[in-house]
């Protein structure tokens, strides 16, 4: 009798092992775990939330495009391109109002803008966020993280080299 790993973490409600119907317990790795509508919806994988470490941000714009890019790649669009909307809010929202006047596919991409703005957010310190001035859109949030610490390293290297030349002479 041979060894069958899919039936032995599988169970039914009437206790055999045939997949149907039942709760599955053990171990997900099954193609489901890979179906892009469970994966965006099961909240298993949380964008990483960047520590404020300069030398660590380009690996972190790294995983955090990897992880918009997995859930829907029209989302990292939204990141890079922006979008705007008439009567946005500060904080990119707009009123019921305005939001119910909305074409269908204008209020998907709102939905999306959304969504997004929910990921950066999330994948930042409240630091962060608190010095940002403009919130209205996810492109504004990431401009002004990138502004803040893209190169920022690179600017500390050479202020320590200025430092050092000065301190020598």
């Amino acid at each position: 009798h041979t060894f069958n790993w899919y039936q032995s973490t599988r169970t039914t409600n009437s206790g055999d092992a045939s997949g149907g119907g039942g709760p599955r317990t053990g171990p997900a790795f099954g193609h489901e775990y890979l179906n892009n509508e469970s994966y965006e919806h099961s909240g298993n994988r949380k964008a990483p939330i960047f520590n404020g470490v300069a030398s660590l941000f380009e690996w972190w714009k790294e995983r955090l495009y990897s992880n918009i890019t997995a859930i829907d790649h029209e989302l990292w669009d939204l990141v890079e391109l922006g979008v705007t909307f008439e009567n946005l809010n500060e904080h990119g929202r707009l009123s019921i109002e305005h939001r119910k006047l909305l074409t269908p596919a204008n209020l998907k991409l709102y939905t999306k803008h959304h969504r997004v703005k929910d990921i950066v957010v999330g994948a930042i310190r409240h630091e962060d966020y608190v010095r940002i001035e403009n919130k209205s859109s996810t492109k504004s949030i990431f401009d002004s993280m990138c502004a803040t610490y893209d190169g920022n390293e690179k600017v500390q290297e050479a202020k320590a080299s200025l430092l050092i030349r000065q301190y020598e002479l």
